[in-house]
């Protein structure tokens, strides 16, 4: 083996030479640790040297090396180990290295450094970055990675042991990584499953297909299915984790095993898997193969959002924490050269979703594996078409609409500097000089702090104010409303409009507490309920947009959960609760739509527990009524007292969270486990409570919006409505684009119809009405409500 150590040796001639590459590095040799390189198979790469290491001049001599040193003698890590770092200067208070570090030392040292080991361990995340840069370190920790400029060289992330000094709590994990590590180094033996490709590759899909349920994954040229030009590279299947077909799109039999896959997953009768299991189905479809007509789908990260509390997990950490790891990690695929290496990452790919749905099943409830199968995995199917799909923006109204707000910004500045001389624009609209006009020149008080001790301006400030007779800050509130539309929703989308008119967002199934899903870049369930505001989105000319509401779900759920005999009875009469609420508040009996709606909030906030304080606050900040003390207190005593089941139901629902020590479970199965149900933080510990009870109502009313998807999509797709698109679902309500107006009728009495089953799968506790309203029309923010 070449001596590293003449490589370093003429490395530091390199530091000390005007022309050697340190000169361009912002460190310029402070406190420089050289590595510590040793004839073995084993490189550790930290990220910076400790304190204690520049006092030595050696890597790894402090507190963390020193636990990482005993980790790897009680795995059995063979021996001798040489140590080096990412960076070899430490930076200033031991801060994260900057780029230019990074890049000068991994050109001046760390490449040479690594060249004749087999394994370098990466510890933390600066080494990783600077070998995989934008490598989620939570995807690599645990598993083997390979790189295209290293053939045959393994590459094994880790947590930085000086993390683990910090956070003991990381302990079993770390030694389980660094266990796994002694197993590679000393060799692992060949894998449990057999690659087949080709001819051969062909006949085993021919049997597989006939088996009731695949596991199988893609990897494709991009990440996005809409976007033009994208394909399937490469593809693998297995029914039994045993036997895995491959093939890549250059083979000859690549195409016909596509074939065999269509024609699979277009049976209802079939189930599949996989990780994110909706985005090989919709590049399926999106590559001209059948849409996916499966029942049962089985998705990975759902299940162990329920089997492990993981939230957004990636199959790579699923597999290094409950599996034994990656033997083939790829980090980008898509860019991958090397074959043979992208078919056995992709065989991976199959092979550990199967065992973890083996592993999964076993650790859940019989009510938890029916909502999994039966609801979420089907959802992640149909919430990927909706990312797919896209929701269309109506762009000549939105550059409409943009040109209008900024004349009401000119407006609302000139009546700001008429009624106030001493206000000068563009200086005292936003912060410090806001700060300087509010305090300084209007003397107006401070009425509370930022997290920073710095007086606050927001909005619940600036309302109380107006309230107290400091009318000037009516234009800041103007002023902020309508630059918050500008940025986030007309000029903000100008990057997120595509060629085809339309946003793609992403509907995460495994992120909410409560099991709801969310949305994100850009958040397309947070859209104002404001008219001009959702006007923005729409169905292309000629069609027509519609959306199916759940009649106030989570107050139906909760009064059935509580077993409230009033809330029961007044929906078995077709009373309305939101009409209920507001006779109370108002004191008549005959109440208008806006009081109807303005009960909304307080009967949402009610259900869950919440105080009068809560409801006064938000009766003035968001609908300008002023209660009293005494008014909000007796609105939260006449709520409970209509509804006398739902306090003793908010306290059921806080001993279960006690007696079974966190872990929670709703009445359709969703689990999640609350951590702080035991916190010595009074606050902390209520949080949680409320988190709970939150997730009572709230997910089961999303769950049951998922299943009436999932049966929507597959009933209209078996009536010939196929090109019916869901566009966007916002918890309890979902949209749908419908090309042909003439199709509406057929398209409300399919979701009533698949509304229907979802009631009769929870007919056993919800024992009221379960009510789809429907609302159609050209635009979001102007549906008309269909009658009848």
């Amino acid at each position: 083996m070449t001596s590293l150590l003449d490589f370093i040796e003429g490395a530091h001639r390199k530091v000390l030479t005007v022309s050697g590459g340190c000169h361009n590095c912002p460190r310029r040799r402070v406190d420089f640790v050289p590595p510590t390189l040793q004839a073995g198979p084993v490189l550790w790469l930290g990220d910076i040297p400790g304190t204690t290491d520049v006092e030595t001049g050696t890597c790894f001599s402090g507190k963390a090396g020193e636990l990482l040193q005993s980790a790897a003698r009680k795995a059995g890590v063979p021996e001798p180990w040489s140590f080096s770092n990412a960076v070899h200067c430490r930076p200033p208070a031991g801060t994260a290295p900057v780029p230019k570090e990074v890049s000068c030392c991994l050109s001046q040292f760390v490449l040479d450094e690594i060249a004749d080991y087999a394994v370098v361990v990466l510890c933390g995340n600066a080494p990783l970055q600077a070998l995989f840069p934008g490598a989620n370190a939570a995807h690599f920790r645990g598993n083997v990675a390979w790189h295209p400029d290293f053939p045959g060289k393994r590459f094994y992330a880790i947590y930085h042991p000086n993390y683990v000094v910090r956070r003991p709590d990381l302990a079993d994990e770390f030694q389980r990584q660094i266990d796994r590590l002694a197993r590679i180094v000393r060799g692992e033996g060949p894998p449990s499953w057999e690659l087949v490709r080709g001819a051969a590759a062909l006949e085993a899909v021919r049997a597989m297909v006939q088996r009731p349920l695949l596991s199988l994954d893609f990897e494709t040229t991009g990440l996005h299915a809409w976007e033009p030009g994208g394909r399937i590279k490469s593809l693998a299947v297995t029914a039994d984790g045993k036997t895995v077909a491959v093939a890549h799109e250059d083979e000859p039999h690549f195409r016909e095993i596509m074939r065999l896959l269509g024609e699979f997953v277009a049976q209802p009768q079939k189930s599949v898997l996989g990780a994110h299991i909706g985005f090989d189905l919709v590049w399926m479809e999106a590559m001209g193969y059948p849409r996916a007509m499966c029942q049962l789908i089985h998705e990975t990260g759902a299940l162990w959002y329920q089997a492990g509390q993981y939230k957004m997990p990636s199959l790579k950490e699923l597999v290094a924490r409950e599996l034994d790891g990656y033997r083939y990690l790829v980090h980008e695929p898509h860019l991958m050269r090397d074959v043979d290496l992208l078919l056995r990452y992709n065989a991976e790919d199959v092979v550990h979703p199967l065992a973890l749905m083996r592993k999964a099943m076993q650790k859940l409830k019989p009510k938890t594996r029916d909502l999994v199968t039966r609801v979420l995995g089907p959802a992640d199917l149909v919430l990927t078409q909706i990312a797919n799909n896209g929701f269309y923006v109506r762009e000549e109204y939105r550059q409409q609409k943009i040109a209008e707000y900024e004349e009401k910004r000119q407006q609302i500045i000139a009546a700001w500097k008429d009624e106030d001389p001493e206000f000068v624009p563009t200086v005292h609209e936003s912060g410090k000089g806001l700060s300087q006009y509010l305090f300084g020149i209007r003397a107006l008080p401070s009425l509370s702090e930022t997290a920073k001790g710095e007086a606050s301006t927001d909005a619940s400030v600036l309302k109380q104010w107006e309230r107290d007779g400091h009318t000037i800050v009516r234009h800041l509130l103007k002023l902020r409303e309508l630059d918050k539309i500008l940025s986030t929703y007309l000029r903000g989308y100008d990057p997120l409009v595509g060629p085809d008119s339309r946003v793609h967002s992403t509907y995460p199934l495994t992120l909410t507490d409560t099991g709801r899903s969310s949305s994100r870049k850009p958040n397309l369930q947070n859209i104002p309920r404001k008219k001009e505001i959702r006007d923005l989105f729409g169905a292309p000319p000629g069609g027509v947009l519609v959306e199916g509401d759940l009649s106030q779900i989570e107050f139906r759920i909760m009064v059935c959960l509580a077993g409230d005999e009033n809330g029961i009875a007044g929906y078995l009469r077709g009373e309305d609760a939101h009409t209920m609420t507001a006779r109370t508040i108002t004191g008549h009996y005959e109440v208008t739509k806006e009081e109807r709606s303005r009960a909304k909030p307080v009967n949402f906030m009610f259900i869950y527990g919440g105080q009068w304080m809560t409801a006064q606050a938000i009766a003035a900040d968001d609908y300008g009524v002023v209660w009293s003390d005494q008014e909000a207190l007796g609105f939260r005593n006449a709520f409970m007292a209509t509804y006398p089941r739902l306090p003793e139901y908010h306290e059921s629902s806080k001993r279960r969270l006690i007696e079974n020590r966190g872990w929670f479970e709703s009445a359709v199965g969703h689990t999640f486990f609350y951590e702080n149900w035991d916190h010595p933080n009074q606050g902390k510990r209520d949080h949680e409570f409320r988190a709970a009870l939150n997730a009572e109502g709230q997910g089961p009313a999303a769950q049951l919006c998922f299943y009436i998807m999932a049966l929507s999509r597959r009933m209209l797709d078996q009536r010939g409505f196929g090109a019916v698109k869901f566009v966007n679902t916002v918890h309890d309500s979902l949209l749908m684009e419908v090309p042909n107006p003439a199709w509406v009728p057929d398209v409300v009495a399919t979701v009533n119809e698949a509304a229907a089953m979802a009631h009769n799968w929870v007919k056993s506790w919800f024992v009221v009405p379960f009510i789809m309203e429907f609302a159609a029309g050209e635009s979001w923010g102007s549906l008309k409500e269909i009658k009848g």
